[in-house]
This record gives C-alpha cells, sequence and structure tokens, in this order.
C-alpha cells in the first residue's frame, strides 16, 4: 500500500462537504490512490474506517464537480424551429386600394426583414410603363418609385407575384399586388376565362395576361403594354 506525507497545516476531520471538497485538492496534488490510508495519514485521529467514510465524499465531490464541468462546456444554440412562414403584410403609404393618388413612391411594410428576387421579371405594373420602375427593399420596407407621370382617373395595379420573400429562409409571399387610384374610385372590372396553348389547346398555369385598348396589330412592338 502507498503512503503519503503532505507538509500541510494539521486541521480537524472536516465534518461538511466544503472540507471534503478542499481534500480532493491535496490528494490531486499528490496522485494519491490509496484514499483511506492517505486519510489517517493527513490526521492521527482518523482511523481507518472513518478514512474510509471520508473518502466517499471526495469520490461525490470528485463527480459533482464533473458534472458542473460538463454543464457548463460551451456550445451553439440551436436556433429553434425552422421558419418556414412568408412575411406579413402590415402597413402601406398610401393604403391598398387607395383613391385620389398623386405620389409616385409606395411603400409597403412587412412584419420581418424581406428581400426581393427577380423583380424586373416578376413585377408588373399595370398599365405597362415605358420607363421601368425602380423597385427595391429597406429592411422590412418595399419601395416601388414610378417613374413615368401617373395618368389621371386610371387605377394602378403592382403585381409582385412570388417575388418578395423573407430574409433569412426565402419564404416568398405568392401573389401579392397592392393596387390605388389617381382618381375617385377604384376600377372593379373583372375578366376571367381559361388561357390555352395554341398549338396544344392545353390550359397553362402561371401565365400574364394583358387587356389593351390598342387593337393595332403592332401595338405590342410600339407601345407598352
Amino acid at each position: 500500500m502507498r503512503h503519503a506525507t503532505l507538509f500541510l497545516p494539521m486541521v480537524s476531520p472536516p465534518t461538511a462537504f466544503p472540507a471534503a471538497f478542499r481534500f480532493i485538492l491535496y490528494l490531486y496534488a499528490c496522485r494519491v490512490e490509496y484514499f483511506g490510508e492517505v486519510l489517517v495519514t493527513l490526521h492521527p485521529n482518523l482511523n481507518f474506517m472513518t478514512g474510509l467514510k471520508y473518502s466517499f465524499y471526495i469520490l461525490a465531490a470528485v463527480a459533482v464537480a464533473l458534472l458542473l464541468h460538463s454543464c457548463a462546456s460551451m456550445g451553439r444554440p440551436s436556433g429553434g424551429p425552422q421558419d418556414v412562414l412568408p412575411p406579413v403584410f402590415v402597413g402601406s403609404k398610401p393604403s391598398p386600394g387607395a383613391v385620389n393618388v398623386d405620389d409616385r413612391k409606395i411603400e409597403i411594410y412587412f412584419d420581418e426583414l424581406v428581400v426581393l428576387k427577380d423583380q424586373n421579371d416578376k413585377v408588373v405594373v399595370s398599365p405597362g410603363q415605358r420607363e421601368m420602375p425602380v423597385i427595391r427593399t429597406s429592411g422590412r420596407k418595399v419601395q416601388v418609385e414610378i417613374r413615368d407621370s401617373l395618368i389621371p382617373n386610371t387605377t394602378y395595379t403592382i403585381d409582385f407575384s412570388d417575388a418578395i420573400q423573407d430574409n433569412n429562409e426565402g419564404n416568398p409571399i405568392d401573389g401579392f399586388s397592392f393596387a390605388f387610384s389617381t382618381g375617385e374610385v377604384i376600377d372593379t372590372m373583372q375578366i376571367s376565362g381559361i388561357v390555352l396553348d395554341a398549338r396544344t389547346l392545353e390550359p397553362q398555369q402561371k401565365v400574364l395576361v394583358g387587356v389593351h385598348s390598342n387593337l393595332d396589330d403592332t401595338a405590342f412592338t410600339h407601345i407598352p403594354l
């Protein structure tokens, strides 16, 4: 059996858990393996069985210390469940369906950070514009600046399709549109029907249909839709 002599101040037998924890430091510093015998060596009033008793306290303290160390180990948070919801419209300037609008700048607000994807291909402004509007995002806001002069007594519609997405996960708002009027009323006329492929007569999906008052056959190449 190994023996160790520690040059430490003589202390009375430990009566509480903190005292047992101090013994751990003594044993660790001396690389001692036989706890019961060492405790007898540390204090002459301790018998072998008492040493074994306090050795149990030491082992328990070591286990607690290891547990606390593992609980305090650093790690990266999981971040919670994945966001699968699109941004939610919360307001705009002017308000949706506003009349007598004379400002060519429109601001649309959402409940989270948003981005635009392929806005030059997906966003359509009606009536057609000779100069492409400026469409951009700023935080939770989408800004549309119409460069053409506003036509009096006309309903304007801005169709975003699925170009507006949230910033983190890219969840799009499908079919989002915004309308306002430069006159007293919003145009409520509707057209319904089915779009067919001219060669196969198969129904088509996600097709943009434009209605134009100019019936000349050159209207598609000389004036905007």
